[in-house]
């Protein structure tokens, strides 16, 4: 495993939805090879497309409260772990308890992903499809209704199954990128 990294550092250090979405190549070869894996641990797991919303200060951490993900000093909030860097570092928490993947599945990861790769590990509590979109420092996720499912999107996680993968998570591709790169004020037309 890869050590572990200062915290706001790293979330820092992650790429914007756009060079993500870029890098993560041989997607079906990839899920193929994900799909046994992740059932083996009971699709208890999935994969999510590693990406940032915005920049931390130090002392923050994304912290998931019902749909809203943002910033929050993390002394001040309990917070469980629910989405890994393919070396096992959380990057994304939620207030919700959760479980952490097992070393076997971070190490089988690892090997299909690379240590460094473009992908992640979330835990998976449903199977909605949702669409994300950042206004300012926040990151809303909304199930996708027939009102918003012909939305322009970044598919950003997924359920590797047999058959291929289901998308359960999207992120608008209307995005408005700040100056830095980062998806900021990302919004969806109602």
């Amino acid at each position: 495993m890869t050590a572990m990294v200062d915290y706001v550092q790293m979330y820092n250090n992650l790429p914007s939805i756009d060079e993500a979405d870029k890098r993560f190549l041989n997607r079906e070869e990839t899920f193929a090879k994900l799909a046994p894996l992740l059932a083996e641990f009971n699709h208890q797991f999935g994969v999510c497309l590693l990406h940032a919303h915005c920049k931390l200060q130090e002392g923050e951490k994304m912290i998931a409260q019902d749909n809203i993900t943002q910033p929050e000093l993390a002394p001040h909030v309990t917070h469980f772990p629910d989405r890994w860097l393919p070396n096992g570092q959380p990057f994304e928490f939620t207030i919700v308890p959760t479980a952490s993947p097992p070393a076997k599945l971070l190490t089988e990861f690892q090997k299909i992903t690379g240590p460094d790769g473009v992908l992640g590990l979330y835990y998976k509590s449903d199977d909605k499809l949702e669409i994300e979109h950042t206004e300012g420092r926040k990151n809303i996720m909304e199930e996708v209704t027939d009102h918003n499912a012909g939305i322009s999107h970044f598919e950003t996680a997924w359920l590797p199954i047999t058959d291929g993968a289901a998308v359960l998570a999207v992120c608008a591709k209307r995005c408005e990128k700040g100056a830095n790169g980062w998806h900021q004020n990302a919004h969806y037309k109602h």
